[in-house]
């Protein structure tokens, strides 16, 4: 087989793609070179390989964190570019560039989907298996593809047939449609695919769809789909979702998958190459650029939710801390509340409080103080030695303001950063433009691989679809079934991975579930991971999609029901001839 890890994405691309054209920001894929180039089974593995190129333009990059996981419960904007129309919803208009890119690449890798599918009896297959692998590569992408596309911008245009010309006219399809695509793409994928692909696909194959990864966005998507019917349609699709997840549960050794013991297992850098929880990972490699794609940024989500610590006393850039030049994203007040830290390992899994002194002894100065909210009086000819407590920024409460202003190292408590914050209830983020700099820190994806501490592009993969979530769409389902005893069965398992040893009262019973615990649990387990604007579209419905989210980040306080789909971008609009009967998104005329 060709190896992924060896092909030119810049290759496979020209052949593939060949001219822009200047409508829908589309492509055309039929060149005399690439019909060459697909005439042999390995060279129709160029084209497979291009199909997985722009999902990495969605995960690990601004615009996933921005269409995925902000603009929510659980994320305020902090930091000096941060794109405000996804993290709060004002100015979100159809020109914003970010929506431009993200339909662009959507649709790129859709056609080159649709491209293969349409092309694969001419690729010379000998070996019929192979030929059904690379096309079940294809369905699981496309679908994959199409999940965004429809879930960010409703139902648009449907299209299963390569896009050889441009297109001047378009016509929406409904939603249900396009799962029904997913739905059909997904079946033929976990049919053909393999388990893994064999003993060297750390080197090799790494990184390509399989087994697992089919079943398990059949499962979110089964769940997603059932969410846009009612009535006794509604429990048919939960049951799909319910059946969907138990297959991987019941079955993850045939699979291939595992959960880890503890939260710190799971997000220990050392288990993020081939991690064995990732149902399917998008890859990113330090050593193979091509493969990577966005190779001068890789992978850089580990550094839009961190602190700024580099040039505080005791501190500069290291490698351990993360590179601090480009937050964007802090915890709202909600979810760090969510946790309860003294019995759920997942928050010190997640987050960090504090920071260690990195350089030699570092006397405090007087200009320091101010700063840092410290009396010169107190701490004048102290030093904050190496290795000692350089920063300290928690969830809790250190003490009063005069106490913490005595303490010879930056401290920084809840009630610094929030304004009120009053477990259970809902907090702003602090005005003082001192204060709310000083956040916790989530820590998830530190990638300690990048050479040097400047470094700005990180080489973790990143898990697309995690084993776990199959335990929550289970639970959803036997929820919307009726079954909650079910339900808390399966989150409980997910809960006792992540009970501190000692701790006691930490699993539910069927009396605690409902969609409101549902979603606070998906946010421990999942917070920054790409899937909670998904979640709240899912269940939420008209104006409960604002509110919810107002309620619990009351710094967003303009989104209101239609901010739950995306403006299709002015430039296709523009580009439509029948643009009037096509019709841009409701709200955003």
């Amino acid at each position: 087989m060709k190896k992924i890890t060896k092909l030119s994405y810049a290759v496979a691309v020209a052949a593939i793609l060949g001219t822009s054209c200047n409508k829908l920001d589309e492509f055309n894929p039929s060149n005399t070179t690439g019909d060459a180039i697909w005439a042999t089974p390995e060279g129709f593995t160029t084209l497979v390989n291009g199909a997985y190129r722009d999902i990495h333009t969605l995960y690990g990059t601004e615009p996933g964190l921005s269409l995925g996981e902000v603009g929510t419960d659980l994320w305020i904007g902090n930091g000096g570019n941060v794109p405000n129309p996804y993290y709060t919803y004002a100015g979100l208009v159809p020109s914003h560039g970010t929506l431009s890119e993200t339909w662009r690449n959507l649709w790129n890798g859709i056609n080159m989907c649709n491209t293969g599918i349409a092309n694969v009896d001419k690729a010379g297959f000998i070996d019929q298996k192979e030929k059904a692998i690379r096309l079940a590569e294809l369905h699981f992408m496309r679908a994959l593809y199409y999940y965004h596309l429809v879930e960010q911008w409703g139902g648009v245009m449907l299209r299963t047939e390569p896009t050889t010309e441009p297109k001047y006219t378009a016509e929406r399809s409904n939603p249900e449609a396009f799962y029904d695509l997913m739905i059909s793409d997904l079946l033929f994928a976990k049919e053909n695919l393999p388990k893994d692909w064999g003993a060297d696909a750390a080197k090799s194959e790494y990184g390509r769809a399989s087994k697992k990864s089919a079943a398990g966005l059949l499962a979110r998507v089964y769940l997603t789909r059932a969410s846009y019917s009612t009535g006794g349609d509604a429990a048919a699709w939960y049951t799909k979702a319910k059946d969907a997840a138990l297959d991987v549960i019941n079955n993850y050794i045939a699979y291939g998958c595992e959960l880890y013991k503890t939260p710190a297992d799971l997000w220990n850098p050392n288990n993020n190459k081939l991690n064995k929880e990732s149902l399917f990972s998008v890859t990113y490699s330090v050593t193979n650029v091509t493969w990577s794609y966005n190779s001068t940024n890789g992978n850089r989500m580990y550094k839009w939710f961190a602190t700024k610590y580099n040039g505080y006393p005791g501190l500069t850039m290291d490698i351990k801390y993360g590179h601090d030049g480009d937050q964007k994203a802090m915890p709202t007040w909600h979810l760090l509340d969510l946790f309860d830290e003294t019995k759920d390992a997942r928050y010190d899994a997640t987050f960090q409080e504090k920071w260690f002194a990195n350089v030699k002894s570092y006397p405090w100065k007087a200009t320091d103080t101010s700063a840092f909210l410290k009396n010169w009086a107190d701490v004048n000819g102290k030093t904050v030695d190496t290795l000692s407590l350089a920063m300290h920024i928690t969830k809790g409460v250190i003490g009063s303001s005069e106490d913490k202003r005595k303490i010879p190292y930056v401290t920084f408590d809840r009630n610094d950063t929030y304004d009120n914050p009053v477990p259970g209830t809902p907090a702003k983020l602090n005005s003082d433009p001192l204060k709310r700099k000083f956040f916790v820190f989530m820590k998830k994806f530190l990638d300690n691989t990048r050479p040097l501490a400047t470094t700005s592009g990180g080489w973790n993969d990143v898990f697309a679809i995690r084993f776990a979530e199959m335990y929550f769409i289970a639970a959803e389902a036997f929820h919307k079934l009726g079954d909650n005893a079910s339900a808390a069965t399966y989150i409980n398992v997910i809960r006792d991975r992540a009970k501190k040893p000692g701790a006691t009262d930490f699993l539910i019973d069927a009396s605690k579930v409902n969609m409101d615990f549902i979603l606070d649990e998906r946010a421990r387990e999942f917070c920054g991971e790409q899937l909670r604007f998904y979640d709240l579209k899912r269940v939420f419905r008209g104006e409960d999609f604002a509110n919810y989210i107002k309620t619990y980040n009351p710094d967003i306080t303009v989104v209101t029901k239609y901010h739950r789909l995306r403006p299709v971008p002015q430039a296709e609009m523009d580009a439509l001839l029948n643009s009037a009967e096509f019709k841009q998104t409701e709200g955003y005329n």
